[in-house]
């Protein structure tokens, strides 16, 4: 069984050393990635490269355009995760 909790806590420290200063005391589990902190495409595709590293999991399928918050994030890692393991 996933931790979800786990892999939050995970995600959103992943996303925080991405943001560096800029996350600093603002980053909430539903903080906009886009709409807060600017976050591009391009920084998303570079924060995938990071969390696939991280999980050691495949996101090459999932759509991060889509995912507007660290809580959007982790609930597709969980997903992603779950597929792979049966």
């Amino acid at each position: 069984m996933i931790d979800r909790q786990q892999v939050l806590v995970a995600v959103m420290a992943t996303i925080a050393e991405y943001l560096g200063e800029q996350g600093e005391g603002r980053l909430a589990h539903d903080s906009l990635l886009e709409q807060d902190f600017g976050l591009d495409s391009t920084e998303m595709v570079c924060l995938a490269v990071d969390l696939e590293k991280k999980f050691n999991i495949d996101l090459k399928g999932v759509k991060f355009s889509n995912l507007e918050t660290p809580d959007d994030v982790a609930r597709e890692v969980i997903e992603v995760i779950s597929s792979s393991a049966k």
